[in-house]
């Protein structure tokens, strides 16, 4: 619910950068709640659902830049773990980001990422740059959501991603 509202108690933010706060999220009008929500403008583009990843295929007519499935994969068998991280993979662009759980691991795997940080994996296939040029009349490219996600891990230093890797 948190994370669908977009609204996060002050001490949740505190760790972000008060240049990207300033930029990507609003604060409450009300001085005595403390609370902050993303800007409309990278809301409107994160999707939540659910769905079962035994599933033969997902519900899902579209690619994302990102996907997040940590802390899911523990809980099947390594086939299964592979099975579903290739059919998430299909709904995942060319250079997307694929985040796992810390105790999770695609060693062994015949899956199409690359391992670039702990817990950090980008699918292999075309450049960005090459991605970008085809599909650059796509609505969503005009709002720059990639730049803006590379611009938060950038500076957020968690990861200590160079440029080449993003």
């Amino acid at each position: 619910k948190t994370a669908i509202d977009a609204v996060y108690k002050e001490d949740k933010v505190d760790p972000i950068p008060m240049s990207l706060r300033r930029k990507y999220f609003l604060k409450s009008k009300d001085p005595n709640k403390k609370l902050y929500r993303v800007i409309p403008q990278i809301r409107s583009k994160v999707k939540f659902g659910r769905m079962n990843l035994m599933d033969s295929t997902y519900p899902i007519n579209e690619t994302f830049d990102i996907i997040f499935c940590r802390n899911t994969l523990i809980y099947f068998d390594r086939e299964t773990q592979e099975n579903v991280i290739n059919k998430l993979c299909r709904h995942l662009r060319p250079q997307g980001y694929f985040f796992l759980g810390h105790s999770e691991s695609v060693t062994n795997m015949n899956v199409p990422l690359k391992h670039l940080k702990p817990t950090i994996f980008q699918k292999t296939g075309h450049r960005w740059r090459d991605y970008w040029c085809y599909n650059i009349a796509k609505p969503f490219f005009e709002t720059k959501f990639v730049e803006i996600i590379k611009d938060i891990i950038r500076k957020m230093n968690k990861y200590q991603l160079t440029e080449e890797e993003l």
